[in-house]
């Protein structure tokens, strides 16, 4: 099947950010493809021997139709490498306002991604002739959403990454911003970028957050739960759960820390009424349209 794609996080940073692949660790490989293609590349998955995975719970039908996600497994190998996530978006449209047909208009081919680097270097690639790759300028957006899509959780691996591109890439700050605040996404892109700049370095020009510094009473109430500094996991203190101070239950997290995060209070509001009416209707969905089989489930590792 002529399917353009665009390979993202892990899987296409492992290859034009670090010496040795091996380096990034990544459990699978996302993709994303343009909107309305999901069903075509599904085909093609299913064809190639790929098989569906089931990621929503079972009570969240609704959910899963209006996804803009899906998993695949290999079906000969069960190994954590063989899963495919395909994307026809960053995040839920209603959450952030993402202009795909421009990032896909901005996007290029690997010798165009070469002359955008600090120093040229040779670049090898896994993937087929039809793909193509987003600039610098919106892989650094999607790292924002993507972050803040998961709450600051499982952000650690793209904040390395921030600072790589960084120092790799000549980047336009000003297209970054303006690309930012059209998504709606200011308020995510500040504390992404406060976080790479404090927690590893990351060489962020000052101007660039504070042109996205959300206002004094939002910054306030966020400061109160967004660390710079990652923390350490309650149940384990060996390990980092992400940098967020309090990791409640999750429609508490997204009430407290995902809300404001979105610009703007009416652009939260809607989300916050389309996000409990989808909810409704899983509800509804589940208890009077039939509770369906149980399936198979693939836990999200690094990203």
């Amino acid at each position: 099947a002529k399917i353009e794609y665009i390979p993202i996080k892990g899987a296409l940073f492992r290859y034009i950010l670090y010496r040795d692949p091996i380096m990034r660790p990544a459990a699978d490989i996302d993709i994303l493809v343009r909107p309305g293609n999901l069903d075509k590349t599904e085909r093609a998955m299913i064809k190639a021997g790929y098989e569906k995975i089931k990621k929503i719970p079972n009570n969240r039908k609704v959910t899963e139709k209006v996804n803009f996600e899906r998993t695949y497994k290999y079906k000969k190998n069960n190994i954590t490498g063989s899963y495919v996530e395909i994307h026809e978006a960053f995040c839920q449209k209603e959450r952030y306002n993402v202009d795909y047909e421009q990032i896909w208009n901005r996007s290029m081919y690997k010798d165009e991604l070469i002359k955008r680097m600090r120093q040229k270097s040779r670049i090898e690639l896994p993937f087929g002739s039809r793909m193509r790759m987003m600039t610098p300028e919106d892989m650094l957006v999607h790292m924002f959403i993507h972050s803040v899509k998961d709450l600051f959780v499982t952000t650690y691996f793209s904040i390395i990454d921030t600072k790589i591109m960084i120092e790799k890439f000549n980047i336009n700050w000003k297209k970054v911003i303006e690309i930012t605040k059209k998504a709606n996404a200011s308020v995510a892109g500040y504390y992404f970028l406060m976080i790479a700049k404090q927690s590893v370095g990351a060489d962020v020009p000052e101007w660039v957050v504070e042109s996205l510094k959300p206002s004094t009473i939002r910054k306030k109430w966020l400061d109160l739960f967004v660390s710079m500094q990652p923390v350490r996991s309650k149940r384990n203190p060996y390990r980092y759960s992400g940098f967020l101070r309090y990791t409640t239950n999750n429609r508490v997290r997204e009430l407290l820390v995902g809300l404001p995060l979105i610009d703007g209070f009416v652009p939260g509001i809607k989300f916050a009424a389309w996000y409990l009416k989808l909810r409704a209707r899983d509800e509804l969905d589940y208890w009077f349209g039939g509770k369906g089989d149980e399936s198979d489930t693939h836990v999200d590792g690094y990203s």
